[in-house]
């Protein structure tokens, strides 16, 4: 039995899932590799400096590789592991809320540090619609595939009869010979007989 081929929608939503956590996902990568190896470039955009505010940078960035261990799975089999997929987005979900709560907690004064919030929010904000939208359509198509692959199967087994039928349908088709089976068919050999043993015959052998 030959694997039917998916549908157009069915893989372009798949190439868009892929697509959408590829790009958040590499996005995290290199903020949090940015973190890692150059952390004083970023110390004073949430107003730390010297060697504690280094730290905590490096700190950030460690968190955001943990963060991201779950998309590579995603992105190469976003089916197989679509649990993973919401997974990542919960995650993304819970950072979105963090972050929004951490802005509007801030006091005034704080430019500098609320503008890198803010940056986050934005980025965070965009890749989860990305992210839902994308896992949301593929998990849609999947589903209309699934029920029109079921509708067809239906279908083509209505359409074919059972092997019972087939040999029921060969069983009928073939001829009957009047007077070979059943009692029917001994009479007729005994009045051929009868009929054979003629008194005419008779009268003409004494003739």
């Amino acid at each position: 039995m030959t694997r039917e081929k998916p549908p157009r929608t069915s893989r372009a939503a798949l190439c868009a899932t892929r697509v959408a956590f590829a790009l958040v996902f590499a996005i995290n990568v290199h903020c949090a590799l940015s973190f890692v190896l150059w952390p004083d470039a970023y110390a004073m955009s949430y107003e730390l400096s010297g060697v504690p505010g280094a730290a905590a940078v490096r700190g950030l960035g460690i968190a955001f590789l943990m963060w991201n261990a779950t998309y590579p799975a995603v992105v190469v089999n976003p089916r197989r592991f679509r649990a993973l997929g919401v997974v990542a987005i919960v995650q993304q979900a819970i950072g979105l809320v963090g972050e929004t709560w951490l802005r509007a907690s801030l006091p005034a004064g704080h430019a500098t540090l609320a503008a890198s919030i803010e940056r986050f929010i934005a980025f965070d904000a965009a890749g989860l619609a990305l992210m839902a939208a994308a896992l949301a359509w593929l998990a849609a198509a999947d589903r209309a595939h699934a029920r029109e692959s079921a509708r067809q199967e239906t279908g083509t087994q209505n359409r074919l009869p059972g092997a019972a039928d087939r040999a029921h349908a060969r069983e009928s088709a073939r001829p009957v010979r009047a007077g070979a089976h059943g009692p029917s068919g001994a009479a007729n050999r005994a009045h051929a007989r009868e009929s054979a043993r003629s008194p005419f015959r008779v009268k003409r052998r004494k003739a």
